[in-house]
């Protein structure tokens, strides 16, 4: 979110990252993630922007897979496995985040929360 609100852009599975994070940790509206982000990047796409964190949310035209949950410790090992980009957004000494949920826990629970969607 530095990045973004330092450069206005932010690369796509940073992006997708964030999104996920969001809606399905968090279970906040994809809305509010889609509104920031529109104020915030300097190539927003009104398109790209409402399907891409309604994709993320698991709702909309493109839905599937709504269970899609992005691990945010997994996906920086997996495509930052130096820290490289996580280094130069953040000071590891100083103000690295605490994290404020438990992953597997908020995935549990957006899981249920989504189960309940699909049988009505």
């Amino acid at each position: 979110m530095r990045q973004l609100w330092a450069t206005g852009w932010m690369h796509n599975r940073v992006r997708m990252i964030v999104a996920s994070f969001l809606v399905k940790d968090l279970r906040i509206s994809w809305l509010e993630g889609a509104r920031w982000f529109w104020d915030t990047l300097v190539d927003a796409d009104l398109a790209a922007n409402t399907l891409g964190w309604q994709w993320a949310a698991g709702c909309g035209a493109d839905a599937a897979p709504y269970f899609r949950i992005f691990n945010p410790t997994s996906q920086g090992e997996k495509f930052d496995p130096d820290g490289d980009y996580v280094n130069r957004w953040v000071d590891l000494e100083s103000d690295y985040p605490e994290p404020i949920v438990d992953h597997a826990e908020a995935r549990k629970l957006a899981l249920a929360a989504l189960a309940t969607l699909k049988k009505k």
